[in-house]
């Protein structure tokens, strides 16, 4: 019984564990005169990747890799 619970433990803690990791997203922007720069975004989703990629507007325009 008591190596069951430990491997349910184990498991939901793992699966908890994976699930907040915060991944690397590339941002590519090109300025007004053509010059195209890259920044690495670190976000736990696309979508919040993309927001941020998407505040660097200032910096020409800019979209996901």
């Amino acid at each position: 019984m008591k190596s069951k619970l430990f491997v349910f433990v184990a498991f939901v803690l793992a699966t908890t564990i994976m699930s907040s990791c915060t991944k690397y997203y590339t941002c590519e922007c090109v300025d007004y005169k053509g010059t195209t720069t890259t920044h690495s975004i670190s976000a736990k989703t696309e979508v919040a990747a993309n927001k941020k990629c998407d505040e660097m507007g200032n910096l020409g325009d800019c979209a996901l890799q």
